[in-house]
Formats: C-alpha cells, sequence, structure tokens
C-alpha cells in the first residue's frame, strides 16, 4: 500500500448469511401457518431449516478460523 492513498476494506462474515436466515424463517412461517391455520402437517418442512441451521453451524465450531472474510 501507498502511503497516501486511501483503500476501502469490507469486513463480512459467512458467505451465504444475508439469504440462509431469512430462508429458515420463511420455511418455519410455512410450517407454522399451515400446521395450525390449514391443520396440515408437513413435519418433514421442519427438517429444511434444520439443514440451514448447520451451515452458520460450522463456522461458529469448526470453521471459527475461515469465519471472517476481509477483501479490499
Amino acid at each position: 500500500m501507498k502511503e497516501n492513498k486511501t483503500t476501502t476494506l469490507k469486513l463480512s462474515g459467512y458467505k451465504y448469511g444475508t439469504w440462509i436466515l431469512p430462508a429458515m424463517l420463511g420455511f418455519l412461517v410455512i410450517y407454522f401457518s399451515l400446521t395450525y391455520q390449514l391443520e396440515i402437517k408437513l413435519i418433514y418442512l421442519v427438517l429444511i431449516p434444520v439443514i440451514l441451521l448447520l451451515y452458520p453451524m460450522y463456522f461458529i465450531t469448526f470453521g471459527k478460523n475461515r469465519y471472517l472474510i476481509l477483501t479490499e
């Protein structure tokens, strides 16, 4: 880096974090609305948010050294 040059750095978390949590919330809202309003039991629909939860859990546990990404 040069001494008088301004550099912008971007710090971000896991790569797909911006759409995983809203997708989990969406599936859970669909599940609860179908279960309690229409009385349709779709137990396998709960498995999708559980699988999506495993992705962030990896970065919290085993991938903690690769959690933050610093780009220029």
